[in-house]
């Protein structure tokens, strides 16, 4: 027979006692379930709260308060950096890259310009092959 652990929590005892005494199992089916059931029980607690608290103020409180929610709620930007700024990212990316590539291997600031120009005229040829590519498309 297994044994019993010591390190039973009192609503997981309450739970056991009302599932004896009912005869039923009391415990939710499933995570999505529980999950809604949270959430309700979060939305209303929250919403109770809010009012309690705008009692309390004064309307004076109440405006400052709405309008600094509001002034939250307009500075947000786009949660997502658009495309253009993502290309950026990741250009400093490799160019932080490169540099040290360069600086690791011992390269004067000439020969670094001319490796430079030299990528930059590979990565040209790349993308016109490729936009000619996406034209031919049909």
């Amino acid at each position: 027979m297994p044994k019993r652990s010591g390190k039973t929590d009192f609503s997981q005892n309450a739970l056991r006692t009302a599932e004896a005494t009912s005869g039923k199992p009391l415990s939710l089916s499933s995570k999505a379930q529980r999950r809604r059931i949270m959430a309700k029980m979060g939305s209303l607690g929250g919403k109770i709260g809010g009012k309690r608290r705008a009692e309390g103020m004064t309307p004076e409180a109440r405006r400052n308060s709405a309008s600094m929610a509001a002034r939250a709620r307009w500075k947000r930007g786009p949660s997502e950096p658009s495309q253009e700024e993502k290309r950026q990212i990741a250009a400093g990316k490799i160019a932080a890259i490169l540099e040290q590539a360069m600086d690791d291997m011992g390269l004067t600031d000439e020969e670094k310009d001319a490796k430079v120009a030299e990528m930059a005229a590979i990565a040209m040829e790349a993308v016109k092959a490729k936009t000619s590519r996406l034209a031919t498309r049909p």
